[in-house]
């Protein structure tokens, strides 16, 4: 037979929102479920490597490794050009 418990109120809001802000969790998984994004800052890039970084190594190897190959760099673009949204 299994043992059930009962948690506080307190204890899981406090709990979740633990969860929600550490590493940014709750920023990278708005980031990645954004299917509009297509661009990424290296800021948001390093974000979600590090919250990656803070599970098991041997659980999150095969997604961090293929940051090698997935992440490309952009060519530049200056404010004008980002604020139209075009490219040259």
């Amino acid at each position: 037979m299994t043992q059930s418990y009962e948690i506080t109120k307190e204890l899981r809001e406090e709990t979740l929102s633990f969860l929600e802000n550490y590493g940014d969790y709750r920023e990278c998984l708005e980031i990645l479920g954004n299917e509009e994004k297509k661009d990424f800052t290296e800021d948001e890039i390093n974000k979600i490597l590090n919250l990656l970084g803070t599970f098991r190594m041997g659980d999150v190897y095969h997604v961090v490794e293929k940051f090698r190959v997935g992440v490309t760099a952009l060519k530049p673009q200056t404010d004008e050009q980002h604020e139209s949204g075009k490219a040259e």
